[in-house]
């Protein structure tokens, strides 16, 4: 058995009395505390690499990387800063951390606040927004916000949030809610979803599975189920689907390879499952995908 992390509470100070904080950390040394704070996090990664730890997951980052996390999810950005060093990196990360306070009360209930809403509930789960076509214009507003004042500070606020809750291109980093499950719960599903997301694009078998996470088929199906609310197939349709809004919307290859790609060898069971969680067709999804590009002038 490992020794237990501590994970320690951060409190953040806001700025001259704003409603939010925006900071930008330079580190000469890695910051090795696990914390968690009561703030949502929208971080941008302007120089440096590593590996960012959420929860019982980790993903390495880089230069020009996107991520945004919800309200008390224990992190760490991790870097080696001997290579960074030799590198000529200098590990410069520039966060906007905010709670719910900075909007209306009943906010989910304004339809002006749904693309918000949207993204705060995502938020539960962590998210990489990296490879969005959405990254360019939150970095631009990022990079206007310490210089803006007054009214402008939030409404810049307000309008990454908006876009981010618009955007359908992303990664989720974690299976599961962890202010809702337990530390064992966290690691077996993160270790289902794990192998989900490296073995999606082939037949996956639940005892195989099984087998992966050492728990009998049956149990693990009851245990997950559980824990997320859905079956491990249901959700390995979602990681299919996701992947595959990816290739619509970034690449010119045809349904049926998009399908294939995507872990399906049937494209009636695909363009089903896509409907499903899309509310579209894979057709109409990348039509729709175009003419939002075009109305944004990307």
């Amino acid at each position: 058995m490992g020794r237990k992390r501590q994970v320690l509470f951060e409190k953040i100070i806001y700025q001259d009395g704003y409603s939010f904080g925006e900071r930008t950390f330079r580190f000469d040394s890695i910051y090795k505390t696990w914390h968690y704070h009561p703030e949502y996090e929208l971080m941008y990664i302007r120089e440096g690499e590593g590996n960012f730890f959420i929860d019982n997951a980790v993903y390495p980052f880089k230069k020009g990387d996107l991520y945004f996390i919800g309200a008390n999810i224990p992190h760490i950005f991790a870097c080696d800063m001997e290579y960074n060093k030799a590198q000529g990196y200098t590990y410069i990360r520039q966060v906007v951390q905010f709670t719910e306070k900075i909007l209306p009360q009943d906010f989910t209930e304004q339809r002006e606040f749904s693309n918000i809403a949207r993204l705060l509930d995502r938020g539960r789960f962590g998210i990489d927004f990296t490879a969005s076509r959405s990254a360019k214009q939150v970095v631009e507003l990022l990079d206007m916000i310490p210089e803006s004042n007054s009214i402008r500070k939030i409404w810049d606020v307000y309008k990454m949030l908006d876009i981010l809750g618009q955007e359908q291109d992303y990664e989720q980093l974690l299976a599961y809610d962890c202010n809702e499950l337990g530390n064992h719960k966290d690691d077996v599903v993160n270790k289902v979803y794990l192998y989900l997301k490296a073995n999606m694009h082939n037949e996956i078998r639940l005892n195989d599975i099984a087998e992966f996470v050492n728990y009998c088929p049956n149990t693990l199906c009851n245990y997950f189920k559980k824990s997320t609310g859905k079956t491990i197939f249901n959700y390995l349709n979602e990681i299919r689907i996701q992947h595959s809004w990816k290739l619509l919307a970034h690449t010119d290859k045809n349904i049926v390879e998009i399908a294939y790609e995507s872990g399906y060898n049937s494209i009636s069971h695909f363009n089903e499952q896509f409907v499903k969680y899309s509310g579209v067709t894979p057709t109409d999804y990348r039509v729709s995908h175009q003419k939002s590009m075009e109305l944004k002038g990307l």
